[in-house]
């Protein structure tokens, strides 16, 4: 039985490595409470201490050590995985001994925004004709995301705050980066661990030398709110 006048603070217990989805690293929660007696730290039981926590994949039970006594107080510790897809947010940490819960606390999966970009191929394209491709995208963060406009009326590569930018074609010649246009629309969202396809079309205007062209596209993601 659990003396009646112990009582239990476990609101030291943190993530100390948060997960890395984008890596997928797996993140570290250090578990941490203090149980203090009045008739002494040495009267706390050992019993089976475990904390519990669901990181959005169901419950798993980690397990505690009872340390040595330090007067009235008795350390309670341990640690335990965060899974690295684990989405973003708070958690709550339940504290038990032998089976019965004593306290809990929360912790915090902070937030990732990452997006991975495969290299489109325009392929071959006549002088004055247009063809289309598109760069395949995967949310690899723990939150949905977006790409948002500069402005109301679509991507604009002059404008800071662009979601998605794209520059100049390079080769025998410099196919400008007006030539090129984006059929995303910024009301698109991907969901965590989704993809979805980018398009864009190039328009090759009439007169220019044969030869490669090679460019950029830079996709910078923001949170869905």
């Amino acid at each position: 039985m659990t003396d009646a006048t112990s009582t239990y603070d476990c609101t030291a217990t943190a993530i100390s490595t948060q997960p890395d989805p984008a890596l997928e690293g797996a993140g570290t929660v250090d578990y941490s409470m203090t149980v203090t007696d009045n008739n002494g730290g040495d009267t706390v039981p050992a019993g089976t201490w475990t904390a519990v926590v669901n990181f959005s994949t169901g419950n798993q039970t980690d397990p505690l050590t009872a340390g040595t006594p330090s007067g009235l107080t008795r350390p309670i510790t341990g640690n335990g995985s965060v899974p690295a897809n684990t989405p973003a947010g708070n958690y709550i940490v339940t504290f038990k001994l032998n089976g019965t819960e004593v306290c809990n606390d929360t912790v915090t999966v902070n937030e990732v925004l990452s997006v991975t970009a495969q290299n489109m191929t325009y392929s071959d394209v006549n002088p004055g004709a247009n063809t289309s491709s598109s760069h395949a995208l995967n949310n690899t963060g723990n939150v949905p995301i977006y790409f948002k406009y500069g402005t109301t009326t679509g991507y604009n590569n002059d404008i800071g705050d662009e979601g998605i930018k794209w520059g100049n074609m390079t080769g025998p010649e410099t196919i400008t980066k007006d030539n090129i246009v984006t059929s995303w629309l910024n009301t698109t969202q991907i969901a965590i661990n989704a993809n979805a396809n980018a398009g864009f079309t190039l328009n090759v205007p009439q007169g220019t030398a044969t030869g490669a062209y090679a460019g950029s596209t830079t996709f910078t993601p923001n949170k869905v709110v």
